[in-house]
């Protein structure tokens, strides 16, 4: 019976469900299990126009914003598969869809580009052939492209009546296209235009115009409701084509992000003639009066700071705007002179809590409290009219703490996500990595420390701390202020540029690798799902992500070579007309050319292809001890039938990996295992990338659950059939119970754990070990089970001995009720739905005789360990190292879910005896 299930559970696993639903904290699958999204942004590039090719350095037809198109971001369509499969490569199954409002409306107030958004239906319909899921990002920074960032359109300045192309002139945003050496742009100088005059006025009027600016109009409408009408209809232009496009909504775009990064420019500052006590100071630094000021052609002396590795330092004063500039259109002039905040004929402050009280009344306001909140209703409300199941990502303003959520005013709280950013700050600021010192940030805002000093972590130790303590405070805030919802890191990432770009140079990404695993780790410690920022298609060493100077994609095509295949017999290098082939892979087919009796055939058949569909095998756990004939004295599993360079299967492997990873930066740190589907509740993860072992804690179902489960079973396959007539009866134990078998297979599967396992990590051999930990009496055991392997997909599946011992009494009771003869479940004539008395005292016979004893008790409340290493001769064994975790996890130093402890015992130590191997 044990070889009769264990071959149904081979057959047993699934594709990633359609539908995401949301269960407390984490994602589910239509079959119940967590699945864990990790994914990138797509892409740093969709701040750009593709034609015009306009980065953000190109200062040619920059200001011609309504003659622009964004088709071809992030990649043209031709190039789609490429990159999807690269990243469902490297583990990723989901995606940031970064699209701007620019995109979809450049041209004019209601003039959508109809090309881009058929485009991006086509994109999206590509990764819905991989597989890939997202959400949609109304991506921005700085408001817009002409203020120094993203995402608005250019004539909402002249909705505003202000003048771009006096931005840089006149200090009101410091643009790279115009920057005097855009090659020497400041690094993050960009996000200081939060505080100038174009950012700051445009998030006024769009989030508090009613309330700041209720003399400003524009055809009628008052300034925030024709910016907020117009933003809106855009998105839910573009939420209409995904809904009406078949196998969209839902299967591939599961939601949409509120805002990127919201601001609210001057909103809730105290004194405008001040600097703001949090304000990032970078180059030239007015105050938001100076400010004002500048924007009406007034020269002004202001601050002057650099940024260093100890943070930005005042070194002098400059003279802004001698030529007298204005910011403002000849037939306007500045709207915060109009509504009484400053003098013009004084030149004189008169109100410098302007945008700290409502103007009306008088009472004190907050940003996102009062703003942002409101928001996120109305634009919520919209999407959810058009897209009804869309859950919504709810992403507040970075570093800050995000305000309470109260249903009673109509914040959602139905299919939501949290959805905040974070960055090392320190590295991206700095772009230099050190395991000698990093501020704690969030601590410092959140007023952890009685002095500033002991937010300075110091050592490599203290700082990997350090992030995940960053992370928990963030991921708590999020559960304690919006509920029990999943939070999913909407951007997290490293600059790859490190000390002057020298690793393009010299192929030393060391830095750049340990910087990133030290923020994956965190991560993973902290149990968050992300989307990684970001993967820029058409990143260059020379410009990086082409905005800004930021250069964060995980991949670049200076970097990248395309790969070729060496065949058998001929000169390695030799030119690809020659001897070498070029082949694009796809996830569900690879091809690899027919290299036998090469000598004799002509270059016309030279590449014969060869189609490799499966290369997947289950082992039992049993079959991987020690006392295995092919285990060598490590207790290392070899093949049964080992790879050999000259192989197909291994030719695939090999060439799938080269091409894909080619131009992969720190790919070891961001490419890393994790569990996919877990059945039940994850508790603990962690992977140590320099020892290449993964350790991943979960709990099984609630006891109802399995109740419910069990007693399904008779009347799965007898009642809801209800067969009246003896014909049909026949019938109700032939097709419907096949049925029922295929459906409790499907149950079986919920107690799958499906990890991606990625050969960069683990190319030959993975040594595995389970335990388990009784949560009621501390007991801490072996536990067997099933595991399977699919090396062509990176995938490994492990199913506890629970299932196992379910699945017996599965297939032991329906053989019981098959061996039933049809007259004893006769139904009544009076009642032909339900089955009479004796029926009954069947079913329950049934019960009693077929439910056979378990091989192993099946308890809920049962965490089962998984530990997995790469095999390596010069390491000791590993079946220690789960007991110790999980004991480690009973007396309270090991990560636990939202109680933000952490072991940082790396050094455990191991026994003697062999652990359970695959290859």
């Amino acid at each position: 019976m044990a070889d009769k299930a264990r071959d149904s559970l081979q057959r047993s696993s699934r594709a990633m469900s359609d539908k995401l639903h949301i269960e407390g904290r984490f994602f589910t699958t239509d079959d119940g299990r967590s699945l864990w999204l990790r994914g990138v942004n797509l892409s740093g590039n969709a701040k750009n126009p593709s034609e015009p090719y306009l980065d953000s350095h190109i200062s040619d037809k920059f200001y011609d914003h309504k003659n622009i198109s964004f088709v071809g971001r992030p990649f043209p369509l031709s190039e789609a598969d490429e990159h999807f499969a690269r990243l469902k490569h490297w583990g990723f199954n989901f995606f940031r869809f970064n699209v701007t409002w620019e995109a979809i409306e450049h041209e004019g107030p209601g003039i959508y580009d109809e090309e881009y958004l058929k485009y991006v239906i086509e994109i999206l319909l590509k990764a819905k052939e991989h597989k890939l899921k997202c959400f949609i990002d109304p991506h921005q920074d700085m408001w817009s492209r002409l203020s120094g960032g993203s995402g608005a359109p250019g004539w909402t300045f002249d909705v505003a009546g202000l003048e771009p192309e006096n931005f840089y002139k006149t200090g009101a945003a410091i643009v790279h296209s115009q920057y005097p050496d855009p090659a020497n742009y400041p690094r993050m100088v960009w996000n200081t235009n939060v505080n100038k005059l174009a950012a700051a006025t445009m998030y006024i009027l769009f989030f508090g115009g009613n309330t700041f600016a209720p003399k400003l109009e524009y055809e009628g409408q008052p300034i925030q409701n024709y910016l907020q009408t117009h933003f809106f209809s855009a998105f839910a232009e573009l939420a209409k084509r995904i809904v009406h496009t078949p196998g969209l909504a839902d299967s591939v775009v599961v939601g949409y992000d509120t805002f990127n990064e919201p601001m609210g420019g001057w909103i809730g500052r105290k004194d405008l003639a001040k600097l703001d006590e949090h304000q990032v100071r970078n180059d030239n630094t007015p105050t938001p009066f100076q400010a004002m000021l500048l924007g009406e052609g007034i020269p002004c002396e202001v601050e002057y700071y650099k940024m260093t590795r100890f943070g930005a330092i005042r070194v002098a004063n400059r003279i802004i705007n001698p030529q007298k500039t204005r910011a403002w259109q000849k037939s306007s002039g500045c709207i915060w002179a109009l509504h009484g905040v400053w003098d013009k004929i004084s030149k004189k402050l008169m109100k410098p809590d302007y945008f700290y009280r409502r103007p009306l009344t008088g009472e004190a306001v907050e940003f996102s409290k009062d703003f942002w909140r409101p928001y996120v209703r109305e634009f919520g409300s919209i999407m959810r009219g058009i897209h009804q199941q869309a859950i919504l990502f709810i992403e507040p303003s970075p570093y800050h703490i995000p305000p309470a959520w109260d249903p009673a005013e109509g914040d959602p709280i139905d299919r939501i996500c949290f959805s905040p950013h974070w960055y090392d700050g320190y590295t991206l600021v700095t772009k230099s990595y050190t395991s000698l010192i990093n501020p704690d940030v969030i601590g410092y805002i959140r007023k952890k420390y009685k002095l500033e000093i002991f937010a300075i972590k110091l050592g490599k130790r203290a700082i990997n701390k350090s992030f995940v303590n960053q992370l928990d405070t963030i991921r708590n805030e999020g559960l304690t202020l919006y509920g029990e919802h999943p939070c999913l890191m909407g951007e997290i990432g490293i600059p790859f540029d490190m000390d002057g770009k020298s690793a393009y140079s010299t192929g030393n990404y060391n830095s750049q690798i340990k910087s990133m695993d030290m923020t994956m780790n965190a991560l993973d410690r902290n149990l968050i799902n992300f989307t990684v920022w970001n993967y820029c298609p058409d990143n260059t060493h020379e410009w990086g992500d082409g905005w800004n100077g930021e250069d964060l994609s995980l991949w670049s095509r200076s970097t990248h070579q395309p790969q070729y295949l060496s065949l058998p017999g001929t000169r390695s290098g030799s030119p690809a007309s020659d001897v070498t082939h070029v082949f694009h892979l796809s996830p569900t087919q690879m091809t690899i050319p027919n290299t036998e009796g090469l000598r004799q055939r002509s270059q016309k058949n030279l590449f014969e292809e060869i189609t490799v569909t499966d290369m997947t095998e289950a082992i039992p756990l049993q079959i991987l001890s020690h006392k295995s004939k092919t285990s060598d004295t490590n207790g290392t599993l070899h093949s049964r039938t080992p790879f050999t360079t000259q192989s197909q299967e291994q030719l695939v492997i090999e060439l799938t990996d080269e091409h894909h990873n080619s131009g992969a930066r720190a790919l070891e740190a961001f490419s890393r295992p994790y569990p996919i589907l877990t059945p039940g509740e994850p508790r603990a993860l962690s992977f140590d990338m320099s020892k290449r072992q993964f350790v991943f804690t979960f709990r099984h179902p609630t006891p109802e659950a399995i109740s419910a489960f069990k007693n399904e079973v008779v009347t799965r396959s007898l009642i809801r059939f209800g067969w009246p007539s003896a014909d049909r009866l026949t019938r109700a134990f032939t097709t419907p119970i096949e049925t029922t078998l295929n459906d409790l297979r499907n149950h079986v599967a919920k107690l799958s754990v499906e990890i991606y396992l990625p050969r960069v990590h683990f190319p030959t051999e993975v040594k595995v070990e389970t335990w388990s930990s009784d949560e009621l009496d501390t007991a801490t055991s072996s536990c067997s089970g099933v595991w399977r392997l699919d090396r062509e997909n990176q995938r490994i599946f492990y199913t506890c001995s629970c299932a196992v011992a379910i699945l017996q009494q599965i297939d032991a009771l329906l053989d019981a009720v098959k061996a039933i003869p049809s007259p004893e479940l006769a139904y009544s004539s009076s009642s032909a739905s339900r089955p009479t008395a004796r029926m009954n005292g069947k079913i329950q016979e049934i019960q009693k005789t077929a439910w056979v004893t378990p091989t192993m008790e099946i308890s809920p409340e049962i965490e089962h360990t998984i530990v997995m290493r790469a095999a390596d001769p010069r390491k000791k064994p590993i079946a220690k190292v789960g007991r110790e975790l999980l004991e480690k996890r009973k007396k309270g130093s090991g990560m636990m879910l939202g109680q933000g402890r952490v072991d940082f015992d790396e050094e455990a130590e191991c026994c003697d005896c062999s652990p359970c191997s695959l290859m």
